[in-house]
């Protein structure tokens, strides 16, 4: 059986997944997007792994879209065994791609759709324990806590020369988009 664990758009996504793997052995949980830590007496007593729409070590933590945006040239999923600390557990398999010009919305769509397709890549692996597990090497890792970005106040640039990186990492469509102020009038920036 699949214990998923996640948000309701990821389980949108995975259900056909899900549907199709009901019957599976050993029992798994897979968690996407899921914003509590997984109790250790699970994590003890099952196969546990995490789709990371973030490159690990470099993006672990809260909001890894925006990082990847923000600061590198390349973003991506990770999918990831669970251990008792936040995205640190040993890595299977990853999916990069260049930012480009991309904004927030469009990178995670990509990055949802890479995690599903790097879960079912791997999941007989996963299941029979013969998938890669490479350790994440501590001296990249930077954890973004989820205080580190206030996404209300961050979307407000005001009257500032606007960095297209931070634009593009705050457009999200039809959830947020960065506002900037004219003169004493503020306007939201829309991708065309």
């Amino acid at each position: 059986m699949i214990i998923f664990l996640g948000n309701g758009h990821s389980l949108d996504l995975y259900s056909d997944f899900i549907a199709e793997n009901k019957d599976c052995k050993p029992d798994i949980v897979v968690s996407c997007q899921y914003p509590h830590k997984i109790p250790e007496s699970l994590i003890a007593s099952h196969i546990c792994v995490n789709i990371h729409y973030g490159l690990l070590p470099a993006y672990a933590g809260c909001n890894p879209i925006y990082w990847q945006l923000l600061q590198g040239s390349s973003c991506g999923t990770t999918l990831h065994y669970v251990d008792n600390n936040w995205d640190s557990g040993d890595i299977i398999a990853q999916f990069q791609i260049p930012t480009g010009s991309m904004t927030a919305s469009e990178a995670y769509d990509q990055l949802a759709n890479a995690g599903l397709m790097l879960l079912k890549k791997n999941f007989a692996s996963i299941l029979n324990s013969t998938a890669i597990r490479s350790r994440q090497d501590a001296s990249f890792r930077h954890y973004y806590n989820k205080k580190d970005i206030d996404f209300k106040q961050a979307k407000h640039l005001g009257k500032i020369d606007l960095p297209e990186r931070k634009v593009r990492a705050l457009c999200f469509e039809g959830k947020q988009y960065p506002i900037i102020t004219v003169g004493n009038r503020n306007y939201e920036l829309r991708p065309i």
